[in-house]
């Protein structure tokens, strides 16, 4: 059915005598109509108790529930025992210049009009129309056929009584405001109804929108939901509550917010500003994001435009915006269309975006994703150029907000710009058992009781590799962590380097020589869908690496990634000879192998402690120094070794120790108190140079120490220096 005759579907003839016009329903038994078709003749200015109404094959006797009295709003709300009858949807922004049409019934009994409106002048929330309207039209539904949403009520035809007045219309932005009520059920209604946008005829922003919002949240569903079912009716995202994080405030000594995630973006939002969301690696950034563009398409029901300041979600790739030099405006736009169509498979109208940012009360909210995919430090800060162009954008700056994540060393080309940061605190031990009581139920003893020291190893500090933890647990409990382990031993030992020359010469030397960074990109994306691989998945995967990394065609790149995985099937173990394992990816898995690699081989001939002292320091091994030393078996030898460190003049070492605290090593609290004087000092050392420990590419050590504040050696040295704790 054409968007026309849909609406025309939802009107009504209200009143009886001489005073007759239109309404129509807006949800199930609500009809908004002109306030002087339902007056008391013997009243002015008070309105009748009911009204007739009439429909194509019924009619009914309407309360009046709603009343705004003519001349000025002139609107009405009648509610009248449920119908079988349709509702319009009602979208209050609309552009001057935007076709119009009015629908209704016609003239003669029975019969129905949609008539053109050529031109309108706005006046506030008054629209003054082009043309003459018949005195029948007087309530009825103005439909935009730019945005495709109700935008507004004829309140005076200009007809046969006033000829030499224009049609006025009132925008639907004023029901809203005398008439919350009604608009809660209106949102209500087509949040479950897709009556409104199954009609065809009008593609415009309301139905691009409904269509991004539903694909938005489809691809946050998976990512978000753990491979584990909770057995006690608790919400997925629970792992990644409020608690598990902390406001690192702004720059250097920027606002530090308080209260829960939520509350430090509107924070943000009042302020001007935007939110960086950072942490460790698999903290869960990019769950945290797609969790709340869910929660925000989920709530933002008739696009938010009848009130408030929703927020509507654009999720994006860092990757699509780097080294784009295009104007904002077009970047963003184009990098939308990519990303839909990467992400949801939909196809957006190009003028969407700007349509919403021109729409009054919609409040843009630009997801940017996968910052750690971006290697180049000059295409990272060329990236944080655009978003600061963006933040001073005209059209967009005035209702967009930044989410970005980033892990905490790419988190300093931010430091200057206007972000708070918002850190992502790992789960402690204490957490990590609390996590999988709530999860597991009776069987958390069993799990913790065979897993121990997993969970003491610091692998588990990551609400989703716990979630794919105890998923593994359950599938199999006697092989975990040593399935995680030989997953990665077998895949890494394919890869050796005497290999290269076999597997070029078997599946080429696009695939041989970009190997390991394309299982890094599928590991990056199974964190990102916490899926289960299947060999369609690691094909459609590949091809997307191949094109975009390498900038190979899509023919190209289709059959480099066939013969990837044939590779990943035959050759690393990767997909079929693992039979019916659950196959997830993860730097800390790569880590946690390394470090046990380490000390099986070398912990008997002390190489492991030679590998451990020379190492920890050393970015590029990342955190299997830290694994390393905590599955040491030795407690006198661990202890021995982080007292070296913290006599170890190396800047690194704050980052090191602080880190090892952070997991939930069992330090001797003398050692903590040295520790954190340490930072305490290196805090003031800052303060009184310009530079700080910045120039040597190290963390800033009140951040380090705002982010141990929940030991309380650090809450007390926190106190005494007078930093502010947030949330």
């Amino acid at each position: 059915m054409e968007l026309q005759d849909y609406l025309i579907g939802c009107t009504v003839r209200v009143g009886e005598g001489d005073r007759q016009g239109a309404g129509f329903f807006v949800a199930p038994g609500l009809i908004v109509t002109a306030a002087h078709l339902v007056e008391d003749p013997g009243e002015s200015d008070f309105p009748l108790s009911e009204v007739r109404v009439r429909g194509n094959d019924w009619e009914a006797r309407a309360r009046v529930a709603g009343y705004a009295a003519s001349p000025e709003p002139d609107l009405a709300v009648l509610e009248v025992a449920s119908t079988e009858s349709p509702a319009a949807y009602i979208y209050a922004p609309s552009l001057p210049d935007d076709p119009l049409s009015v629908c209704g019934p016609g003239p003669d009994p029975g019969a129905s009009q949609a008539l053109a409106i050529a031109s309108s002048v706005t006046d506030g929330d008054l629209r003054h129309l082009e043309g003459t309207l018949g005195a029948e039209l007087e309530g009825a539904p103005v439909l935009d056929l730019r945005s495709g949403g109700v935008v507004a009520v004829v309140v005076r035809g200009g007809g046969t009584g006033a000829p030499t007045l224009r049609p006025r219309a009132v925008s639907v932005a004023v029901l809203a405001r005398l008439f919350p009520d009604v608009c809660r059920r209106h949102d209500a209604y087509h949040v479950q109804s897709p009556g409104w946008f199954a009609a065809s005829g009008v593609r415009g922003t309301v139905f691009a929108a409904r269509e991004h919002i539903l694909a938005t949240r489809d691809t946050c569903e998976t990512p978000i939901q753990p491979l584990v079912t909770p057995r006690n009716g608790r919400a997925p995202m629970e792992l990644l509550g409020p608690v598990a994080f902390q406001s690192l405030g702004a720059g250097v000594a920027g606002p530090r917010l308080e209260g829960t995630i939520d509350a430090i973006i509107e924070g943000s939002w009042s302020m001007g500003r935007s939110v960086l969301l950072t942490g460790p690696t698999g903290s869960g950034r990019s769950s945290v994001l797609r969790a709340l563009g869910y929660r925000a398409a989920a709530g933002f029901g008739n696009l938010g435009s009848l009130g408030g300041s929703p927020l509507f979600p654009i999720l994006l790739r860092a990757n699509q915006l780097a080294t784009d030099h295009r104007p904002v405006e077009e970047t963003i736009i184009a990098a939308m269309e990519k990303g839909n169509e990467v992400m949801t498979g939909i196809d957006l109208p190009p003028e969407f975006l700007s349509d919403l940012a021109r729409s009054p009360r919609i409040r843009l909210v630009l997801m940017i994703d996968g910052m750690d995919e971006i290697q180049d430090n000059r295409d990272i800060a060329e990236l944080v150029g655009l978003i600061g162009k963006i933040q001073d954008a005209p059209g967009f700056g005035r209702r967009t907000q930044m989410l970005v994540t980033a892990r905490p060393s790419a988190a300093e080309h931010f430091r200057y710009a206007r972000f708070d940061v918002c850190e992502i605190q790992p789960l402690s031990q204490e957490s990590i058992r609390h996590a999988a009581g709530q999860w597991l139920g009776p069987s958390a003893a069993r799990f913790l009781e065979s897993n121990g020291e997993l969970v003491r190893s610091g692998l588990l500090a990551s609400p989703l590799v716990l979630s794919v933890a105890l998923k593994l647990y359950e599938s199999d409990p006697r092989r975990l962590p040593s399935q995680v382990v030989e997953l990665y031993r077998t895949l890494i030992s394919s890869l050796a380097r005497e290999r290269r020359d076999e597997l070029a010469g078997k599946y080429g030397s696009a695939v041989a020589d970009n190997a390991v960074d394309l299982l890094g990109f599928i590991a990056l994306e199974l964190l990102r869908s916490a899926t289960v691989m299947d060999e369609a998945w690691v094909k459609t995967t590949a091809a997307r690496y191949f094109e975009e990394h390498l900038g190979l065609p899509v023919a190209e790149s289709g059959e480099r990634a066939a013969s990837f995985t044939h590779f990943a099937a035959a050759d690393s173990h990767f997909i079929g000879p693992a039979g019916s394992r659950f196959f997830w990816s993860h730097l800390s898995f790569r880590d946690y192998f390394a470090a046990s690699c380490l000390l099986e081989l070398g912990e008997s001939d002390g190489r492991a402690l030679v590998e451990i002292r020379r190492r920890w320091f050393d970015s590029n091994w990342g955190r299997t120094p830290s694994f390393a030393l905590q599955l040491l078996g030795d407690e006198a030898l661990r202890l021995q070794i982080v007292e070296e460190i913290l006599r170890s003049d190396r800047p690194a070492r704050f980052g090191f120790l602080t880190e090892l605290l952070r997991e939930g090593a069992p330090l001797p609290a003398e050692m903590i108190r040295t520790f954190v004087g340490q930072l305490a000092d290196e805090i003031r050392r800052e303060a009184d140079s310009t530079a700080g420990s910045e120039a040597l590419g190290e963390p800033v050590a009140s951040d380090l120490l705002l982010s141990l504040s929940h030991i309380p050696e650090a809450r007390e040295a926190l106190d005494q220096l007078g930093v502010g704790l947030g949330a």
